[in-house]
């Protein structure tokens, strides 16, 4: 606990008594597509006021009730302690509050276990279900011990706890793991099946690395794409390329028609590199929100080009997309974005 210490400062004259560290990547941000799906994406970089080292590239799917997480090039140069990826924490009732392992309920207290095996399955006790495909996963009941934020006073409580450990300082460790989220028991039983089985194919992922997260979705007909860097995509899919990190989903309908929800996250209060100043021995400077020349800076628009697959036309007209040309193999559109916002339009192909 001593380790996790803040070292607040009050640092100039535009702040106060207080520690609000920023990252420098600005890729961070949700989408949604048609008001049922949606995708929430980030690149991490840890702040270097405490060390730095941290990165990760990481993206959530949300399709109905089940939400895909994937995580790609984590790194971490912090002697002697691992990363973990945390599954759930929950608070117990009460000591022989249940919890569910591959089938099993867990009832005992204290209680720790670590799943190794490819394609686990847990519950939180709440009826969310996590499915792991792969990975060391610890798990634990025990009595956890911490400190009141606002008084130092010692607190504790009864707790479950899971979670992914990628292992001590990893290099380009990922993970791979889906939640169903309060599920009927019809749809528990079949979704245990499906995931045990190398035939029934729930989700797809398609891509996971530092330039791509890209997901298809069997159920929704959909398939979400997490563009971290511009470029042609590494996967045979709808989408050909970008010329701008963002973040896509598209939609299968009925009769050759394609729902597109597009978003870039950048919010581009700035252009190019964070707003940093670092010391004579290049140590990067700490610095309060308050002090940064951007802070009451508007969301500027950007522009984004795609191109799809095929000749495609738009159904209604849009103010914030267009189409810059097509033929029988590609379709090239311009979109126009701002606050983070989603632009959605529904395509008929010809």
């Amino acid at each position: 606990m001593k380790e996790l210490r803040a070292d607040v400062k009050n640092l100039d004259a535009d702040s106060g008594y207080e520690e609000m560290l920023l990252s420098d990547e600005s890729f961070a941000g949700s989408l949604s597509s048609q008001n049922k799906q949606g995708i929430f994406a980030m690149k991490l970089h840890e702040n270097p006021k405490y060390n730095g080292s941290l990165h990760a590239r990481k993206s959530y799917f949300f399709f109905d009730n089940r939400v895909v997480a994937l995580g790609s090039g984590i790194c971490s140069d912090l002697p002697g302690k691992e990363v973990h990826t945390t599954l759930f924490q929950v608070y117990l009732p009460t000591p022989e509050t249940a919890i569910d392992v591959n089938g099993v309920q867990i009832t005992q207290f204290p209680y720790s276990q670590s799943l190794n095996k490819a394609k686990s399955y847990l519950s939180d006790g709440l009826n969310n279900w996590f499915f792991v495909k792969s990975g060391k996963v610890e798990l634990s009941k025990s009595l956890q011990k911490s400190f009141d934020q606002a008084t130092d006073a010692p607190t504790q409580n009864n707790f479950a706890l899971a979670a992914i450990n990628q292992g001590t300082a990893p290099k380009n460790a990922d993970y791979e793991y889906m939640v169903l989220i309060q599920p009927k028991a019809d749809e528990l039983k079949s979704t245990v099946g499906a995931f045990g089985s190398a035939k029934k194919m729930l989700y797809e992922v398609l891509e996971k690395d530092s330039m791509a997260h890209i997901v298809s979705d069997i159920t929704t007909n959909s398939v979400g794409y997490v563009l971290f860097e511009a470029g042609k995509l590494n996967v045979k899919t709808d989408v050909l390329a970008v010329d701008k990190p963002c973040m896509l989903m598209t939609t299968k309908l009925e009769s050759n028609r394609m729902a597109l929800s597009v978003c870039d996250p950048d919010l581009h209060f700035y252009e190019g590199k964070a707003e940093q100043k670092v010391d004579s021995n290049g140590k990067t400077i700490e610095r309060s929100v308050y002090s940064m020349s951007w802070k009451d800076n508007e969301s500027k628009e950007s522009e984004l080009e795609l191109q799809i697959t095929g000749k495609w036309k738009m159904e209604n007209n849009s103010e914030y997309i267009s189409i810059l040309s097509t033929d029988n193999k590609v379709t090239k559109l311009k979109v126009k974005c701002q606050h983070g916002f989603s632009r959605e339009i529904i395509l008929t192909k010809l």
